[in-house]
């Protein structure tokens, strides 16, 4: 039962959130709010009224803050009443018994003893509880939500009764409510008269009690699964749109910490993008038959077919200044280990946003090649292209000849620290370092591997291989 102080502060909600609509204000106060919070929205909102709205409005809810104040000021006492007081009368047919979830018999027979005791005579209470049957009403007062039948039983019962002509008596001892044993004749009577063909089980007003499906049961799971499955592949697919596809799909209302730890629970992790790019039909045709072309070949052909692999590239020199260079080696560098209040630290600072947008006086390009027998460099070119004419002249003077031919490999010692040298030192050292016993051993395993991924796209059937 709503009590006079409810009553006075759902009134003077009412009021003020309409005086505030008006307003554009938004207090963030509904009728369960502390009385300290309704008197700070209540004076925000007169605050920001002088002048600005009709008197109807500000009339009403002056009169409901009023009302509520002298109900706030005269609620009663706290608490249950004293048992000894003789004031409080039940005044009704029937009385729902529920506290605390008392299912033992021996409580309902101790309420009994207590009503047998107390009430008066002639008001036919003592009589309605004595003959209360330990085994029909007390479960049924006790049992109250699990007595009703679910939608199986509910058709069972319609069939009975319709298609056999059972009574509801005989109906009862063949179905099952929820807690597993059986229901009443009048239950079934109930379920019989209230079951609704189009739907295929009773109606029920469920929709108006406020509340909204909050779990994720087996059937949800899967849907969220398969909404995740389908998103991805179509665009951005975080938990909450997953949480926004759930609530207009299935009406269910989950948060997103609950996606995610189920989602988690799955084996699913949020890890950056680790594709290739997509192919059409016809590339994916035709990468899955060269593939297989490859893999016919065997190890021992494609090591005389593959000679040489060639590709360019263009090396970066760190900057001569000191303060840049740092700045230039900090730039590959995303995380660390720090406390969230250094972030703006200026000795954990360095950054170089435009790291490979290097000037041409840092930059060193140069084509090479490997093979099953090493790496070998074709030539280093002064800009960060090669013409034609360029290209013409390189083979010209036989050096991509000159490059198969010396794929043998090179053992080297490692070059010592040394400090900022020049452009034609950086050379050097790339050329010692290609010549390297473990450079040549990498490029060996790298063009090894080519067979691999032929084998891995012809899998796939032409698809992004995973190397």
């Amino acid at each position: 039962m709503v009590s006079h102080l409810q009553l006075c502060q759902r009134a003077l909600v009412s009021a003020l959130l309409a005086v505030a609509a008006v307003l554009n204000v938004e207090p963030s106060v509904s009728r369960d709010s502390d009385p300290p919070c309704l008197r700070a929205a209540y004076g925000t909102v007169l605050r920001k009224a002088r002048g600005r709205t009709d008197g109807e409005a500000l009339t009403r809810l002056r009169a409901a803050k009023v009302s509520w104040e002298q109900a706030l000021n005269h609620k009663g006492p706290q608490g249950r009443p004293a048992s000894n007081e003789a004031v409080y009368r039940i005044e009704c047919s029937a009385v729902l018994l529920t506290y605390q979830s008392f299912t033992s018999l021996d409580q309902w027979r101790r309420f009994a003893n207590c009503v047998k005791a107390n009430a008066p005579l002639g008001t036919g209470l003592v009589e309605a509880v004595a003959d209360t049957s330990p085994s029909g009403a007390v479960e049924h007062v006790a049992h109250r939500c699990s007595l009703g039948l679910d939608f199986q039983n509910q058709r069972k019962v319609v069939i009975l009764r319709d298609v056999q002509g059972l009574s509801f008596v005989d109906i009862a001892a063949q179905v099952k409510n929820l807690a597993g044993k059986q229901p009443s004749p009048r239950t079934c009577c109930q379920y019989y008269k209230q079951f609704s063909v189009s739907r295929g089980r009773k109606k029920t007003a469920y929709n108006n009690c406020g509340r909204r499906p909050w779990k994720l049961t087996t059937a949800t799971q899967g849907f969220v699964l398969r909404s995740l499955r389908r998103m991805r592949k179509q665009g951005m697919c975080t938990t909450k749109s997953l949480q926004a596809e759930l609530a207009r799909a299935r009406g269910v209302a989950v948060d997103q910490s609950t996606i995610r730890k189920f989602l988690q629970a799955q084996g699913y992790r949020w890890l950056p993008r680790g594709q290739k790019r997509k192919y059409t039909p016809q590339q994916m045709s035709e990468r899955k038959a060269f593939a297989e072309a490859v893999v016919a070949l065997g190890p021992c052909r494609l090591r005389q077919k593959l000679s040489f692999s060639m590709d360019g590239c263009v090396l970066t020199m760190p900057p001569k200044n000191l303060t840049e260079r740092l700045n230039y080696l900090h730039s590959g560098q995303t995380h660390m280990w720090r406390l969230k209040s250094e972030r703006l630290e200026p000795s954990l600072a360095g950054q170089d946003c435009f790291a490979k947008q290097s000037p041409l006086d840092r930059c060193i390009p140069l084509w090479g090649g490997l093979s099953e027998g090493g790496f070998a460099t074709v030539v280093f070119h002064a800009k960060k292209k090669l013409t034609k004419a360029e290209w013409i002249r390189v083979l010209q003077a036989g050096k991509v000849a000159s490059a198969i031919k010396s794929l043998r490999p090179v053992k080297k010692d490692a070059l010592k620290k040394r400090p900022w040298i020049g452009k034609w030192a950086y050379k050097t050292r790339i050329k010692n370092l290609l010549k390297s016993a473990h450079a040549q051993n990498a490029a060996k395993r790298i063009a090894k591997g080519y067979i691999k991924t032929c084998r891995e796209v012809v899998r796939k059937g032409g698809a992004a291989s995973s190397g």
